[in-house]
């Protein structure tokens, strides 16, 4: 609770607690601003209280009754339940991953978007992503919609924890904005954890399984929609240079260059993981036989991405037959 007052016009509002009970005292002129109504009336509603001794000075507020509380009992985050916690730019990110852990749950802790992306297929299921944000709030907008469109349900457990009040708010989502504390954001866990979990399974045990690598927004954006189509689980990196987080899940993945990588990186992976193909849609003059090149004009269009999914799908059978 914070509160303001003018020395100068010696307003006073004092808070304290008198064993069980809340009482607040307003003193001068504060006694008739609306503030100080309004506050009591919350108060009133969110402890279940009742109001006593009411005068313009003074106000105590009695929580309910203990008895009463032990025959409803609040409800409660189930111990082990497992959420994931991607920071990207909150600030004092680590205060919330204490505060989680405080509260008996199993933190798996994110510095991003694209690491949550690329090592989070190695848990079986999240019961709440809480998503972080200062002033990403692309990063924030774009993780909800991917996790939307990849598990085919608007309805997902995820919280989005904003510094300050975001623009845009994405529908079926739980917001906590401004300063978090213990109480507000363990409640706003318990929404979240009522709806059914985020399972990651289905997409380790696909048949098969694409490494998308590069590429602007519009291009990850395009390509996502059409292997959507095709059910195809996909992994979205950066660069090859956190190739074995991802395909030591899937050693026997797709990996799609959507932009020129390092040969080294390209051999490194292809050694590591002798089961991986691997295909580009751009040629550079350093690219190793290994890369198998698929022509496309940029910026490549659904009709392009539908011919080469297909053709890709038609080789990986072929030799998947011949094992």
């Amino acid at each position: 609770m914070m509160v303001m007052s003018n020395d100068m016009a010696e307003r006073r509002l004092s808070v304290r607690f008198n064993k069980t009970e809340l009482e607040m005292v307003a003193m001068n002129d504060m006694a008739l601003r609306p503030l100080f109504f309004w506050m009591i009336k919350r108060l009133l509603a969110d402890v279940n209280g009742q109001q006593k001794n009411a005068s313009k000075w003074r106000s105590t507020i009695k929580h309910g009754d203990a008895r009463a509380r032990k025959r409803c009992p609040q409800p409660s985050l189930a111990p082990n339940r497992v959420v994931a916690w991607v920071a990207n730019d909150y600030p004092n990110a680590d205060a919330v991953s204490e505060a989680l852990e405080r509260f008996g749950l199993i933190v798996k802790s994110y510095v991003s978007v694209d690491s949550f992306f690329t090592q989070s297929s190695a848990l079986s299921q999240f019961d709440a992503v809480l998503i972080g944000c200062d002033k990403e709030t692309e990063a924030q907008a774009n993780i909800t919609l991917s996790l939307k469109l990849k598990h085919k349900r608007d309805h997902l457990p995820i919280v989005w924890l904003n510094s300050t009040l975001p623009v845009d708010v994405a529908e079926h989502v739980y917001t906590l904005q401004g300063g978090f504390f213990d109480y507000n954001l363990y409640q706003v866990l318990l929404k979240a954890c009522s709806v059914e979990g985020i399972c990651t399974v289905h997409a380790n045990e696909q048949d098969m399984c694409w490494v998308m690598v590069g590429g602007s927004r519009v291009t990850k954006a395009i390509w996502y929609t059409e292997l959507e189509q095709y059910n195809i689980a996909t992994q979205w990196l950066a660069d090859l240079h956190s190739h074995h987080v991802v395909l030591s899940y899937q050693p026997k993945a797709v990996v799609v260059l959507l932009e020129a990588q390092p040969a080294a990186e390209i051999e490194a992976a292809q050694s590591a993981f002798p089961n991986v193909a691997f295909y580009s849609v751009q040629r550079w003059p350093e690219m190793p036989d290994n890369v198998v090149f698929f022509d496309m004009v940029s910026p490549n269009s659904s009709e392009q991405i539908r011919f080469f999914t297909q053709d890709v799908m038609k080789q990986n059978t072929n030799s998947r037959s011949n094992e």
